[in-house]
């Protein structure tokens, strides 16, 4: 291979009389650049684009071991120091320009950290969290995001790297035959940026004070380490490796195929139908949907090896290059004004605190009227015994008057009347007792009766709610069944679509060796045909020469009579051989 500032010229070794292909890039960084050079060349315009409110993604592609986790990580576990990668110098770089503007403007910036194995989503903070319980879903606000994945809000650069070296560590990591560390899935760093900046009031407003109106940038920075592609002759794995292969090249084929639609698309007229991209095929292309083709500024760092043995798999990633090239992003900035929002919520929870307090006040009010008539009600009952007090004191004392007034004779009517008075008395003090009872009865014969039937409802309730537990058990152990047959099912499908893929890289392998082999017979079919016309006009030139040169034999043996004898001779024998 041979590399200039912009491109790059590739020479297959089977290649015939010096064949080559052109590939053209944005920037061409070969093993003496440092990662610094790097770093300017390919994060630091996206680092400035998401400070400034677009969604940015960098991510790395390439063989195992052609150094995509060097270059975004860096060597090792070194996330600090000259060697460190993309990553920690973005994390510098964004709280470096967030310290610079903190006076006008406010910074939050959350990050979150997951893997892709196999297929599945793992959260590399809380590796307790369940893949089951990561969904990616879409918004038409904040378009395909990750939903269930720890968030962590960060402070400062060492809060990023500690996070970092955490999921690091439980990131799945392993040997095969091409590299002693080879990552086994896809790693992807999200910082979710939010700047409260402020804007002038709009001229519409007509506010003529000094007053600023604030504005909320959210910009989202997807930060990629894509595990190596290797095909599983070379890596020299076995057992659930090779299902980790699968899974990698299939999920790399499907980026490999969005970012051929993609590129297709965007050469096509815009009065056309345009071609379906399917995001759908991968967790990693569902995930990266508005970074490859969507609402976001995007960089590829498409990594090579000048090995000769690794040819195919250099052109290969060079094709992937070149394709993602012709893709056309069209990232639109952000920009989220708060003042009518914030105008509107202090209106409604003014009007809310009026309802409160309007509600409140009527609670009180109606306090004080239960109050008061309690008190009426008691004042009332104290009159009334107070009244048949006073009663029953006139009545005694017109008793003892008349007896006090009357004759002796009348002693005795008196005492009488008395008795008689007296029986009425414990008579309807009987009869008012019994009325008591009997209302006193019919109460708790009523609670009694809303008793029983409250029990029987509660009876009843209590066995639809068992009867719906059982039920539900059921659907749960029918949908636990469910779900692992759908994983095995699923585990199957990605086995045999990664087969798939594999025989049909195989086959294009080898459709692309026929044509170089066709290629190099058909040059050597044209030399052997030019040199047969050479030889077929050396024949007609050596005819030519006989037919003017031509001598008979008997004007032979005119010329030559001694010899005559001895030419007939070496002729016969000439003739006889």
């Amino acid at each position: 291979m041979q590399s200039d500032d912009r491109s790059l010229t590739f020479q297959a070794p089977t290649a015939a009389h010096g064949e080559t292909r052109l590939f053209k890039f944005d920037g061409n960084l070969n093993e003496a650049c440092d990662q610094q050079s790097v770093y300017q060349r390919v994060a630091a315009p996206i680092i400035e684009d998401v400070m400034a409110g677009y969604n940015g993604t960098i991510l790395a592609y390439g063989q195992t071991a052609t150094g995509k986790t060097h270059t975004m990580v860096g060597p090792g576990d070194l996330i600090q120091g000259d060697q460190r990668g993309l990553i920690p110098r973005a994390l510098e770089d964004i709280f470096d320009r967030a310290e610079k503007t903190r006076s006008r403007v406010k910074t939050i910036i959350a990050l979150s950290y997951v893997q892709i194995y196999c297929e599945r989503i793992y959260d590399l903070l809380e590796p307790e969290t369940l893949p089951s319980n990561i969904l990616v879903r879409e918004d038409p606000d904040r378009g395909v995001y990750i939903d269930g994945a720890a968030t962590v809000h960060v402070a400062n650069v060492e809060d990023c790297l500690n996070l970092m070296r955490r999921g690091n560590a439980n990131r799945a990591v392993s040997s095969t035959g091409m590299n002693a560390h080879s990552s086994r899935s896809h790693a992807i760093l999200i910082l979710r940026v939010e700047r409260t900046e402020f804007a002038p009031p709009p001229a519409s407003s007509g506010t003529t004070s000094g007053t600023t109106q604030p504005v909320i940038r959210l910009s989202n920075l997807y930060l990629v380490d894509l595990a190596g592609s290797e095909r599983v002759k070379k890596a020299r794995v076995h057992g659930r490796h090779i299902s980790e292969l699968k899974a990698i090249n299939l999920s790399l084929s499907a980026l490999g195929n969005c970012i051929s639609a993609l590129s297709k698309q965007s050469q096509q007229p815009q009065n056309q139908a345009s071609y379906h991209v399917p995001y759908r095929d991968s967790k990693l292309t569902r995930l990266l949907q508005s970074s490859l083709g969507g609402n976001a500024k995007t960089a590829l760092v498409v990594t090579v090896t000048p090995a000769v043995s690794e040819a195919p798999e250099t052109l290969q990633t060079l094709q992937f290059g070149q394709r993602a090239m012709e893709v056309a992003v069209r990232a639109h900035r952000s920009a989220l004004s708060v003042l009518d929002y914030r105008t509107l919520y202090e209106e409604m929870r003014q009007a809310l605190d009026e309802e409160q307090q309007r509600s409140q006040q009527a609670d009180t009010a109606a306090s004080d009227e239960k109050v008061r008539a309690a008190l009426a009600e008691d004042q009332l009952t104290k009159a009334l015994l107070r009244v048949q007090h006073l009663e029953f004191e006139l009545e005694a004392a017109q008793t003892a008057s008349r007896h006090a007034s009357g004759t002796e004779g009348d002693a005795a009517n008196d005492a009488d009347r008395m008795k008689l008075e007296l029986q009425q008395l414990v008579a309807r003090h009987a009869q008012d007792v019994a009325q008591v009872k009997a209302a006193c009865d019919r109460q708790i014969e009523t609670y009694k009766r809303l008793s029983q039937e409250a029990s029987q409802e509660w009876h009843e309730v209590e066995g639809e709610l068992a009867g719906e537990k059982t039920q539900v058990l059921h659907t749960l152990q029918e949908l636990k069944e469910f779900k692992l047959r759908y994983f095995q099912l699923e585990e199957d499908t990605t086995e045999r679509i990664a087969d798939l893929v594999q025989e049909e890289k195989d086959r294009e392998r080898e459709r692309d060796s026929a044509i170089s082999r066709v290629t190099v017979l058909e040059k050597e079919l044209k030399a052997m045909q030019a040199k047969i016309a050479e030889g077929e006009n050396q024949c007609e030139k050596l005819q030519d020469q006989i037919e003017t040169e031509f001598v008979p034999k008997e004007s032979l043996g005119g010329l030559y009579p001694g010899p005559k004898l001895a030419v007939r001779r070496e002729f016969n024998y000439n003739k006889e051989s």
